[in-house]
């Protein structure tokens, strides 16, 4: 299976675990980092994924940068677009 992962879900296990909500999310995103490891799923990774972490805050930023290389493969900025437009432009037509 094929997932995309945001950039918080990346960055979760990083925050500050005092709080439960934080400390419960932070599993979740283990688990699921964990999974990509493990390749039972695929992580899909982003031209816009690497320009949000690219905006994050030293040190957090390095240890997000290391996850998001267990993404599998990369869709550049220029995809999405070209496919946003080709979901408009099928619209119009049909």
């Amino acid at each position: 299976m094929l997932i995309y992962l945001d950039t918080n879900v990346f960055g979760r296990p990083f925050d500050d675990r005092s709080y439960l909500r934080v400390e419960i999310e932070a599993q979740a995103s283990l688990a699921i980092l964990n999974m990509i490891e493990e390749n039972k799923l695929n992580c899909l990774g982003s031209d816009i994924l690497k320009l949000e972490v690219a905006q994050t805050p030293m040190p957090k930023r390095i240890r997000i940068q290391s996850l998001i290389t267990l993404c599998s493969t990369n869709i550049s900025e220029t995809d999405i677009l070209k496919n946003l437009a080709l979901k408009i432009y099928r619209k119009n037509i049909i």
